[in-house]
């Protein structure tokens, strides 16, 4: 005998489509929350490098970490920019199934997303100045300004350094500058024709999102690299302050107090010493 297998209802199949859904959302994000995690620190460790032109520091294996860091974040604002974008660019199938919430949260990511851009575009810019300003090897020579910091500390090893110093002669120095300088400016432009797209086929309006803190301290522990100790640093340190405030009031009036009392105890000794004295005379 053959039994029947049940059909399941279409209620059903719905209800497992919208899970099936739901999870896919919720793996997109906690991608796009690692992603921006790694772009957050590369954008960081490329303003700390960026600062470091025209300084003493400055040298070619400073400039070929910033290329680097430079290359390896512009790939991951196309990666970012790829898992993002579905859910908040208009009409598209991924923003017509997606919850408000989702869609909240992922508005917050596009937020840190386009502020990482944005920040990166400018100071590709300023790379570019400094780099004009304070040439190594071509033109006139400027004279670098000593921050204090010592020379040959920022992102380099000294061993590599002096091999290329071997290697390359000035006239092979002087093109490959001429180079990364040029090749630097059509970087700019790449970024900045990213920043445009992404201004225009998403139509955001950043002080309309509202911050969601749990977000903001799981970014902020993947760039300190603590464990989120140092994320309500601004809530205790605001706690220690009173209490040592109080501590303070209670101890001055201690003090005081001690004080007067002392003062107190002197003065009658001194009125019954000379009390005493003159009653003896």
């Amino acid at each position: 005998m053959s039994t029947k297998v049940p059909r399941r209802s279409m209620s059903f199949r719905s209800s497992i489509s919208v899970r099936s859904c739901r999870s896919d959302i919720q793996r997109s994000r906690e991608d796009c929350i690692k992603l921006l995690k790694e772009l957050s620190k590369y954008t960081a460790h490329y303003e700390m490098l960026m600062i470091a032109l025209g300084t003493t520091c400055d040298n070619d294996s400073l400039r070929k970490e910033l290329r680097r860091t430079q290359g390896r974040a512009y790939d991951l604002v196309l990666q970012n920019k790829a898992r993002l974008m579905p859910y908040l660019r208009n009409n598209s199938a991924a923003c017509t199934t997606i919850s408000k919430e989702d869609l909240q949260e992922f508005e917050r990511l596009w937020s840190i997303f386009m502020s990482c851009l944005e920040s990166l575009e400018s100071h590709l810019c300023k790379t570019v100045m400094l780099q004009k300003a304070f040439p190594l090897h071509q033109g006139n020579l400027v004279e670098l300004i000593a921050t204090g910091l010592l020379e040959g500390n920022v992102g380099q090893n000294k061993k590599q350094i002096s091999y290329i110093e071997r290697t390359d002669t000035a006239a092979d120095k002087k093109v490959s500058e001429k180079e990364d300088l040029d090749i630097l400016e059509r970087d700019v432009l790449d970024f900045r024709e990213v920043l445009n797209e992404c201004s225009q086929l998403v139509d955001h309006k950043p002080w309309t999102v509202e911050p969601d803190l749990e977000t903001v301290e799981t970014l902020y522990r993947s760039c300190s690299g603590s464990d989120g100790s140092s994320v309500g640093g601004g809530a205790s340190d605001t706690e220690l302050s009173s209490q040592s405030r109080r501590k303070c009031i209670c101890l001055t009036t201690v003090v005081l107090a001690c004080a007067i009392v002392f003062v107190t105890i002197l003065g009658v000794c001194v009125a019954l010493l000379g009390h005493d004295t003159s009653g003896s005379t």
